[in-house]
Protein backbone atom coordinates (compact mmCIF):
# COMPACT_ATOMS: atom_id res chain seq x y z
CA UNK A 1 0.00 0.00 0.00
CA UNK A 2 3.24 2.63 0.80
CA UNK A 3 4.76 1.04 -2.41
CA UNK A 4 1.64 2.42 -4.66
CA UNK A 5 1.38 5.32 -2.74
CA UNK A 6 5.35 6.63 -3.95
CA UNK A 7 4.77 5.49 -7.17
CA UNK A 8 1.69 7.44 -7.61
CA UNK A 9 3.49 10.79 -6.28
CA UNK A 10 3.87 13.00 -9.22
CA UNK A 11 7.74 14.11 -9.99
CA UNK A 12 7.21 17.59 -7.93
CA UNK A 13 5.97 16.01 -4.82
CA UNK A 14 7.54 18.03 -1.72
CA UNK A 15 10.22 16.01 0.83
CA UNK A 16 6.67 15.87 3.57
CA UNK A 17 4.61 13.91 0.81
CA UNK A 18 6.79 11.93 -0.04
CA UNK A 19 8.32 10.91 3.46
CA UNK A 20 4.49 10.77 4.75
CA UNK A 21 4.79 13.62 7.68
CA UNK A 22 3.33 16.76 8.62
CA UNK A 23 5.28 19.62 8.87
CA UNK A 24 4.14 20.00 12.35
CA UNK A 25 5.81 16.70 12.87
CA UNK A 26 8.46 17.23 10.42
CA UNK A 27 10.60 18.74 13.74
CA UNK A 28 10.86 15.53 15.50
CA UNK A 29 13.70 13.11 14.84
CA UNK A 30 11.95 9.83 15.58
CA UNK A 31 9.15 11.12 13.44
CA UNK A 32 11.64 11.73 10.44
CA UNK A 33 13.61 8.34 11.18
CA UNK A 34 10.02 6.33 11.31
CA UNK A 35 9.04 7.80 8.16
CA UNK A 36 12.49 6.81 6.42
CA UNK A 37 12.73 3.37 7.54
CA UNK A 38 8.63 3.09 6.61
CA UNK A 39 9.84 4.09 3.17
CA UNK A 40 13.20 2.20 2.84
CA UNK A 41 10.96 -1.49 3.94
CA UNK A 42 8.71 -0.41 0.34
CA UNK A 43 10.98 0.68 -1.94
CA UNK A 44 14.44 -0.46 -1.14
CA UNK A 45 16.66 -1.35 -4.60
CA UNK A 46 17.71 -5.00 -2.58
CA UNK A 47 13.72 -5.26 -2.37
CA UNK A 48 12.69 -3.45 -5.47
CA UNK A 49 14.99 -3.96 -8.59
CA UNK A 50 12.93 -1.41 -10.71
CA UNK A 51 14.53 1.85 -11.70
CA UNK A 52 11.52 4.16 -10.21
CA UNK A 53 12.16 2.34 -6.48
CA UNK A 54 15.71 3.03 -6.74
CA UNK A 55 15.00 6.85 -7.87
CA UNK A 56 12.38 6.95 -5.14
CA UNK A 57 14.66 6.06 -2.26
CA UNK A 58 17.62 8.16 -3.21
CA UNK A 59 14.80 11.49 -2.98
CA UNK A 60 13.55 10.09 0.33
CA UNK A 61 17.15 9.75 1.59
CA UNK A 62 17.75 13.00 0.29
CA UNK A 63 14.19 14.46 2.20
CA UNK A 64 15.41 13.14 5.24
CA UNK A 65 18.90 14.91 4.77
CA UNK A 66 17.05 18.38 4.36
CA UNK A 67 14.50 17.67 7.17
CA UNK A 68 16.56 16.45 9.76
CA UNK A 69 18.98 19.86 9.73
CA UNK A 70 16.93 23.01 11.15
CA UNK A 71 18.95 25.25 9.05
CA UNK A 72 18.18 23.06 5.77
CA UNK A 73 14.90 22.64 6.83
CA UNK A 74 14.29 26.27 7.03
CA UNK A 75 15.70 27.36 3.90
CA UNK A 76 13.26 23.90 2.00
CA UNK A 77 10.17 25.70 3.52
CA UNK A 78 11.51 29.39 2.35
CA UNK A 79 11.49 27.56 -0.79
CA UNK A 80 8.57 25.52 -1.02
CA UNK A 81 6.51 28.54 -0.18
CA UNK A 82 7.54 30.36 -3.52
CA UNK A 83 5.73 27.72 -5.09
CA UNK A 84 3.78 26.25 -2.95
CA UNK A 85 0.44 28.02 -0.16
CA UNK A 86 -0.03 26.93 3.18
CA UNK A 87 -3.18 24.90 3.22
CA UNK A 88 -5.73 27.29 4.59
CA UNK A 89 -7.90 24.46 6.63
CA UNK A 90 -4.66 23.31 8.55
CA UNK A 91 -2.60 26.52 8.63
CA UNK A 92 0.12 24.41 6.68
CA UNK A 93 0.77 22.55 10.14
CA UNK A 94 -0.62 19.16 7.57
CA UNK A 95 -2.98 17.95 10.77
CA UNK A 96 -6.38 19.08 12.09
CA UNK A 97 -7.88 18.86 15.41
CA UNK A 98 -11.06 17.11 15.67
CA UNK A 99 -13.17 17.43 18.99
CA UNK A 100 -13.57 14.54 20.94
CA UNK A 101 -16.03 15.50 23.50
CA UNK A 102 -16.17 18.47 25.84
CA UNK A 103 -12.39 18.31 26.53
CA UNK A 104 -10.38 15.29 24.07
CA UNK A 105 -8.96 16.73 20.97
CA UNK A 106 -7.71 14.26 18.91
CA UNK A 107 -5.31 15.34 15.51
CA UNK A 108 -5.71 13.66 12.08
CA UNK A 109 -4.21 14.23 8.71
CA UNK A 110 -5.51 17.34 6.96
CA UNK A 111 -8.10 16.24 4.36
CA UNK A 112 -7.46 19.48 2.46
CA UNK A 113 -4.03 18.77 1.89
CA UNK A 114 -3.67 15.06 2.75
CA UNK A 115 -1.32 16.15 5.60
CA UNK A 116 1.67 17.44 3.61
CA UNK A 117 0.34 21.14 5.07
CA UNK A 118 0.92 22.96 1.50
CA UNK A 119 -0.93 22.87 -1.64
CA UNK A 120 0.20 23.70 -4.89
CA UNK A 121 -0.21 27.27 -6.17
CA UNK A 122 -2.03 27.56 -9.30
CA UNK A 123 -0.92 28.92 -12.77
CA UNK A 124 -2.87 32.12 -13.73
Amino acid sequence: MLRERLLALPADATYFELLGVAPAEASSMMQLTAARRAVALAVHPDRDPSPAAAALMAQANRAFDVLSRTDSMKRYLAELRSTHTECGACQGRGKRAKQRGFKAVDYADCSVCKGSGFLRKRPK
